[in-house]
């Protein structure tokens, strides 16, 4: 009887890819292997072509047939769910229709370039400027006319010139002005067949005090220098914004990065997405989805919430900065009160004030407060360890519990350690100070000194850290700093 090792190594590769959905459920793994689930046939198919060419060269009998019957009854079902899958994800209905099988025959067309004529609109100082169902890249950027200029070039996807040539007639840009100061720039992209598909790179020009909103489908929106509001909302869009005045507000249901950097309004974000970069905000910031990437706060004047599919956070300042990866938060001189609710994440917080309310299913927790304002501390693990520098001569009323666990006292008097069934508890009074609870279910629990050089430096995080490594030992380093990511 023929033994085969593809049989195990699909059932590792699926209980992988069950654990991963436990541990991270904001990894979209469903349109993960919708998207690339021919890869499993191409593995299968080398890997099976291996174990023939390994019995050839040991001259054994060859198999009659090197896939068996049942295996191609499930190469079926794998096209199928993964075909299924991807429509799912990437057309509007549950099965592909004629226009989402059109729209896939564009895609192994021909681009063909043509020039966008350039157009001038009067506007006053303060216009309002909308883009309306938008395919393509736009840039937009303040100056000192009163007029709104537009600029770009178009590009066709089409199996024939003579198509791309007319499309390019059916799609002439509108610059439009309407109801006082308003003024739209309409594209006409929807007046072309489902065969064809059309997209648009833009430099646009407005006044400084301009206010802008965009409705996109494909396509990055870049708007730096004016001092009005900013309303993008897109199905699917790399967002980047400098020096702006007023608020901004961006819904996005898939990006590779939202960037704003200062930004004198309120930032509100929501939907889902990759990277998330925030600095030197001064209105209040509000993110509500799912961002699975690198997400970067830094200098933010008014309070930061966080409600994610993984992380709830509510910060009153961050003078310093705050990185999430997907397994890890480190954070750098925060101004409390702060609330952190994680499912599976390890924390990593130096130099903060106020009260801290920490709560967190599965992961590390490690805490370095500031040393001029001890924090009142609510910390809580299911299962991780917690690692709590105390800065010499602070005032607290202390009390550390682990159920299934140790405790290491290296803070000395005035704690004191003391067995509880399976786990163990440190407990001690310093002054008249604030209460610091802390308790682990399954994990260790260390109270130590903190020594002058713990989170007295803000950092600014490069432009895609790596997360950083959890120190271990008597003494922790603080967080490296390093450059402020440029615009």
């Amino acid at each position: 009887m023929r033994r085969s090792i593809v049989g195990p190594l699909i059932l590792i590769g699926v209980g992988v890819l069950f654990l991963l959905h436990n541990v991270y459920p904001e990894v979209p793994l469903g349109e993960m292997f919708g998207r690339y689930w021919p890869f499993l046939l191409i593995l299968w198919g080398g890997l099976r072509l291996i174990e023939v060419l390994a019995l050839a060269s040991m001259s054994k009998p060859l198999p009659r047939s090197a896939v068996s019957g049942g295996e191609w009854v499930l190469v079926v079902f794998i096209f199928i769910i993964g075909s299924g899958i991807y429509a799912a994800h990437n057309y509007t209905g549950w099965f592909p229709d004629g226009r989402a099988l059109r729209g896939l025959v564009v895609d192994f067309g021909e681009p063909f370039d043509y020039t966008v004529p350039a157009a001038t609109q009067s506007c006053g100082k303060t216009p309002h400027l909308i883009i309306e169902s938008f395919r393509g890249n736009a840039r937009i950027v303040g100056g000192d006319s009163e007029s709104i200029e537009v600029n770009g070039r178009k590009t066709i996807r089409a199996m024939q010139q003579r198509d791309a040539d007319q499309a390019d007639k059916q799609t002439p840009m509108e610059l439009v002005a309407s109801n006082g100061n308003q003024v739209i720039i309409r594209l006409n992209q929807d007046h072309v067949g489902d065969r064809l598909r059309v997209s648009h790179d833009l430099d646009i020009t407005v006044p400084k005090g301009a206010s802008v909103e965009c409705h996109g489908r494909y396509g990055d929106f870049d708007v730096r220098g004016i001092s009005g509001n900013v309303d993008i909302d897109s199905d699917n869009a790399g967002v980047r914004l400098q020096d702006i005045g007023g608020g901004v507000k961006v819904n996005v249901q898939k990006s590779d990065i939202v960037r704003a950097v200062d930004v004198r309004g309120t930032v509100d974000l929501r939907g889902h997405g990759q990277d998330v970069e925030l600095e030197n905000i001064q209105g209040q910031v509000s993110l509500e989805g799912a961002f699975t990437g690198q997400m970067q706060f830094r200098n933010l004047a008014q309070p930061l919430r966080l409600e994610g599919t993984q992380t709830e956070l509510k910060v009153a300042r961050t003078p310093g900065e705050i990185r999430l990866s997907p397994g890890d938060l480190v954070a750098n001189n925060l101004v409390g009160p702060i609330q952190i609710n994680a499912r599976s994440r390890d924390i990593q917080i130096s130099d903060f004030s106020q009260a801290l309310d920490l709560t967190v299913d599965r992961g590390d927790i490690e805490l370095r407060p500031s040393a001029g304002n001890m924090p009142k501390l609510e910390v809580r693990t299911r299962s991780g360890d917690i690692d709590l520098g105390l800065p010499p001569g602070a005032r607290f009323d202390l009390k550390a519990q682990t159920d299934h666990g140790e405790v290491h006292n290296e803070f000395g008097a005035p704690l004191a350690t003391s067995e509880v069934g399976d786990g163990a508890s440190i407990s001690g009074s310093a002054g008249n100070g604030p209460s610091l609870r802390l308790q682990t279910d399954r994990g260790s629990v260390t109270v130590r000194k903190s020594n002058a050089s713990d989170g007295d430096e803000p950092s600014a995080a490069p432009a895609a850290p790596a997360p950083p490594t959890r120190q271990k030992g008597p003494k922790p380093a603080a967080l490296p700093p390093s450059a402020p990511t440029s615009a």
